[in-house]
């Protein structure tokens, strides 16, 4: 039974272009690490309010609120990207990881050229998810600011977070 996630966003009044998640989802699987019981979250970068953007190291931050037991796990295997960076956001806590990608980068509105990031996951079990995501970057020639999401009723079946910026989801 498909099921719609419950999105809340926390923003600071300044700012005329906000970086927010497009594409939001979480997998089965992961091509990332080996663990048994692996799954991904998986989350795009966007920009609003312009259809593109430049920014400088663009970052995904997000924090695990539930399932319990559920913990980010950096990747093992030797084929991941090699201009980007994953490190958990507080030493030994697996609930909080970040992700860089280094250098300059164009984010596109569309979904044409969104930049992804994969974050491998243990220990969901098939159970929902309730994340927070903070998107950030260095902005070139824009004025920036950042929102703070969160999301939960994130499951594999989840219908009303696809292909679309969660600016365009949820408003206020």
């Amino acid at each position: 039974m498909a099921v719609k996630a419950v999105l809340q966003k926390k923003c600071p009044p300044s700012g005329t272009v906000y970086i927010v998640p497009g594409f939001l989802d979480v997998r089965n699987g992961s091509d990332l690490i080996t663990a048994a019981g692996r799954g991904e979250i998986i989350v795009d970068i966007m920009p609003t309010g312009v259809a593109r953007a430049k920014f400088v190291n663009p970052t995904a931050k997000l924090r695990l609120i539930e399932p319990a037991g559920c913990e980010f796990q950096l990747p093992t295997v030797a084929n991941v990207p090699h201009d980007r960076k994953w490190t958990y956001s507080i030493a030994g806590d697996k609930t909080r990881i970040e992700c860089v990608i280094f250098g300059e980068r164009e984010i596109n509105r569309d979904l044409g050229n969104s930049l992804s990031y994969r974050f491998p996951i243990t220990g969901r079990a098939g159970r929902e998810c309730k994340v927070e995501v903070l998107m950030t970057a260095e902005p070139i020639e824009v004025v920036t600011n950042s929102c703070l999401w969160t999301v939960s009723g994130l499951n594999t079946d989840t219908t009303n977070i696809g292909n679309k910026p969660l600016d365009a989801v949820v408003s206020g």
